[in-house]
């Protein structure tokens, strides 16, 4: 089965909680507390009203070079192999939270635009 996390750098949508790994490298997810959700939440919603349709075209057009990408790439490879050394774990865990808060404040900028009718 491959691995869940390259194809959601593409996504459109934000989970409601955080990945992490078992020891076998198999994706889990551990609920975040809801402080936490409520403090992202409130400072995507306030960046996202920052955003205009320029800004949120190009937050869609956003692409890795291609070193990031086939780092990335290889990084999904070994986690389907459960071959992640911890130090990896974290880079890759952070590829994919960066991928969720761009994704995030995409859709709700678009959102936002959306019902300010601009």
């Amino acid at each position: 089965m491959k691995h869940w996390a390259a194809p959601f750098f593409l996504t459109l949508f934000r989970k409601t909680s955080l990945p992490s790994r078992n020891r076998n490298g198999k994706v889990q997810f551990m609920e975040q507390s809801s402080n936490v959700l409520d403090l992202d939440e409130s400072l995507l919603e306030s960046a996202a009203r920052c955003l205009d349709r320029t800004s949120v075209r190009a937050l869609a057009g956003l692409k890795l070079d291609e070193t990031s990408k086939t780092r990335l790439d290889a990084l999904a490879q070994k986690a389907n192999e459960g071959q992640l050394s911890p130090d990896e774990t974290r880079e890759y865990d952070r590829f994919i939270e960066l991928a969720d808060i761009i994704a995030t404040l995409r859709l709700k900028a678009e959102r936002h635009l959306s019902a300010v009718g601009t």
